[in-house]
């Protein structure tokens, strides 16, 4: 972890010590800024600067630990990434335990998990947003959510139960990502090249309920295997409605 200024030097002053069994160095894979300059972070580490701290820390504006969160020891796992909600609690995704149980968590505003809350995924979740309404949009590798078919891509409401008003697309491979719009519809992207049986390389739209936009087909090349190979890695959603799209393809 490191802090840049303005003009691309290296702050000397910020430096930090992040161990993964307190030897090896440990690895950070998300990071969510807070106000006055303080820092989430998220990935596989036990220790910081010799403050324990499983998977997920608050650092201070000068990059010290916050003492004031801590969510106590993940049993062997870590986290991908966080998302701070307007209450100021801590969305996180990530895995633990010995055979890598995948899932999303909510933190309090001091660390501590909320026990009622623990959507568990059978495989990587990917990406998740919460919208405006407290519901919680997941997309990954996962084809089941707490035991219930849902492949790929599925909506949960606030207290974490999965949202079976949410027409959740048919899709023949992996949603790695996706994007929600200005008027609430959601561009989706990865490795698929089918949406409902309809031919979809990789992207394609759907409404605030889940229902593809059958309009809507970018074409941006054929595609591979569903579950491998080339992809729409990311998707930037600009403030005109136009939106970028990058991964492993090329073009149409």
């Amino acid at each position: 972890l490191a802090l840049f200024a303005a003009d691309g030097t290296l702050d000397p002053d910020f430096s930090l010590e992040i161990l993964d069994n307190f030897s090896t160095p440990g690895t950070i894979y998300g990071i969510r800024q807070e106000d006055a300059g303080a820092l989430l972070i998220a990935g596989r580490f036990w220790q910081i600067d010799g403050v324990p701290r499983t998977g997920i820390a608050r650092l201070r504006a000068d990059g010290s630990v916050d003492p004031s969160f801590d969510t106590g020891a993940l049993d062997n796992g870590g986290l991908y990434g966080v998302a701070v909600l307007p209450d100021g609690r801590v969305l996180a995704n990530g895995w633990q335990g010995v055979d890598y149980h995948n899932e999303l968590r909510l933190l309090g505003t001091d660390g501590s998990m909320d026990t009622t809350f623990w959507p568990l995924m059978n495989a990587r979740i990917a990406s998740f947003s919460r919208q405006d309404d407290g519901r919680i949009l997941v997309s990954g590798e996962f084809t089941q959510i707490n035991g219930a078919p849902a492949p790929y891509f599925a909506r949960l409401l606030p207290d974490g139960t999965r949202d079976t008003g949410f027409a959740a697309p048919a899709v023949n491979g992996v949603m790695d990502t996706f994007a929600e719009q200005i008027d609430g519809s959601l561009l989706v992207a990865g490795r698929f090249n089918s949406v409902n049986g309809l031919p979809r390389a990789g992207i394609a739209r759907l409404d605030r309920d889940g229902v593809l936009d059958a309009g809507y087909d970018p074409n941006i090349g054929t595609f591979g295997s569903p579950t491998g190979g080339r992809r729409v890695g990311g998707i930037v959603q600009q403030a005109d409605g136009k939106a970028i799209a990058y991964g492993e393809f090329t073009g149409a």
